[in-house]
């Protein structure tokens, strides 16, 4: 299943800018998510958002998100997010020129600590 989301606000920024498009890979094509993919999750406060996984719970239950922006809402706010709730990983970035469409790798590094 594929699934396109359009981004909203500058929390994933660089990598992901206000206005661009995501196109997705849902279950079962997205296979096991690793730290640092840029996923879709249905979050139970905020709704439809798009952010990287920054930790994985060993036992395949939850992960911890973050945006890249230090603007992004902090980990702690974002909370543990039941693995259920993530619905797709992004794959393709489609944002106007020059930039253009390009492929979202997996693993990414994460932004460094703010402090």
């Amino acid at each position: 299943m594929l699934r396109v989301v359009r981004v909203g606000g500058d929390s994933m920024s660089p990598t992901l800018e206000n206005g661009d498009f995501v196109v997705a890979l849902g279950a079962p094509l997205a296979r096991q998510h690793r730290a640092g993919d840029v996923v879709i999750v249905d979050h139970a406060r905020l709704g439809l958002i798009v952010k990287r996984i920054a930790e994985l719970d060993p036992s395949g239950n939850w992960v911890q998100l973050e945006g890249d922006s230090a603007a992004s809402t902090t980990r702690e706010a974002l909370g543990r997010v039941p693995c259920h709730h993530v619905k797709g990983r992004a794959i393709l970035r489609i944002a106007p020129a020059p930039r253009g469409t390009s492929r979202l790798p997996r693993g990414l590094p994460r932004r460094p600590p703010s402090g």
